[in-house]
């Protein structure tokens, strides 16, 4: 009875009773689930409060056992466990009969849950499709030490946000950025070894999906190579069945490598996972290219001036909050950045960036309170 004890309850003269504290804990955890629909979320937020699994002594040697962190499927048992309801569950006989201890839930609350539950157990098989049928690099995404990255989402203001993720690096890759990334890579890949004379605008994205065995991606400080393995075989196919072109094309920009029988394609991209200051005038994407990324700086530069301006034209802070609906501190940082060093800002406007700085880092430099030197040695690192 011990190893079948349920957090909430005690056992007094081989009956339960309600252990308030413990109980407590479970109705927020069925409240908590309600409002996240998301398991491991709950266990993620009981492990940061301290909260561990029940502890339990074995009947013949005495052992403790439990008081271990939770997981995802500790919450699914807790959950499901109709002896929250009041009942007790016959494992032989596979039945449920009502109990003698007092329920900790509600009724209305369990089937709240339950309800719950059940939508996103059919939900789910909605998600494995939309994961292998619709995704570019589903199960096929590794980094260079070989561990694949697996699938993962959160939710975000009622908003799923899906990562490619991978555990040791700790990488949180958007699935939909990375995907769009990969498909215009191979969009501008030169094929034309392959099929010299194949016209592939009629391609689509469920062809060039197929197109890919492996994705490696390798990271070295803010910098992801991406290197892909290409079927060769289902390339020729489907460049074989398309129209024909009658005039010499300009040759794509990124070239297909050959390396022992196999095909590969390769590109770098950078990751800026900004908070604050993902705006409008930054980047509204978390996946860029080294292009996109210095972009991002021209704009965070010249919106600095621009509120510098309107600033000069009479307005306080409190009325430019209003008018560009930021935060005084969002103003400050976009305003610190008139005052980099000349080199700094004459390089931005020409697109370089030795250190690859994001947008929040260069804001993080305008505000340290350096002087031009030590500003100018940050950026050419």
């Amino acid at each position: 009875m011990g190893g079948n004890l349920p957090l909430g309850y005690d056992i007094n003269d081989r009956h339960l009773v309600v252990n308030e504290l413990e109980a407590e804990i479970v109705r927020q955890v069925f409240q908590k689930y309600l409002e996240t629909q998301n398991m491991l979320g709950v266990a993620e937020w009981l492990n940061g409060q301290g909260i561990h699994t029940k502890r339990w002594v074995t009947k013949h040697s005495k052992r403790e056992r439990g008081g271990e962190p939770f997981k995802k499927n500790t919450v699914q048992r807790m959950l499901t466990n109709p002896v929250y309801l009041g009942k007790i569950t016959h494992y032989a006989q596979n039945k449920i009969y009502n109990g003698v201890h007092k329920p900790i839930v509600s009724r209305e609350l369990w089937e709240q849950v339950q309800t719950v539950i059940r939508r996103r157990i059919h939900d789910s098989n909605a998600f494995c499709h939309y994961k292998f049928h619709k995704t570019v690099l589903a199960d096929k995404l590794y980094d260079d030490k070989g561990k694949k990255f697996r699938f993962t989402s959160s939710k975000n203001q009622h908003r799923k946000l899906l990562y490619y993720y991978n555990g040791v690096g700790g990488h949180y890759l958007p699935v939909e950025q990375l995907d769009n990334f990969v498909l215009d890579v191979l969009r501008q890949t030169d094929l034309e070894e392959l099929e010299p004379l194949a016209d592939r605008i009629g391609i689509t994205d469920k062809q060039m999906r197929s197109w890919i065995v492996k994705a490696t991606c390798q990271t070295a400080g803010k910098a992801h190579y991406l290197t892909i393995l290409l079927d060769e075989k289902q390339i020729k196919i489907d460049l074989i069945n398309c129209p024909k072109i009658t005039e010499t094309q300009e040759r794509k920009a990124l070239s297909v490598v050959r390396m022992a029988d196999n095909l590969y394609v390769r590109s770098t991209f950078m990751v800026d996972n900004v908070s604050s200051v993902k705006l409008q005038n930054g980047s509204a994407r978390n996946i860029l290219t080294v292009r996109q990324l210095n972009e991002s700086l021209v704009r965070g530069v010249a919106r600095g001036w621009q509120l510098k301006k309107r600033i000069e034209q009479g307005l306080n802070i409190r009325e430019l909050e209003q008018e560009q609906h930021m935060t005084k501190r969002t103003i400050m940082r976009y305003i610190n950045l008139c005052y980099l060093s000349p080199r700094i800002i004459a390089d931005i406007l020409e697109y370089k960036n030795p250190a690859n700085l994001t947008l929040r880092e260069l804001m993080n430099l305008a505000d340290s309170q350096m002087d031009f030197a030590e500003q100018e040695k940050v950026w050419s690192q």
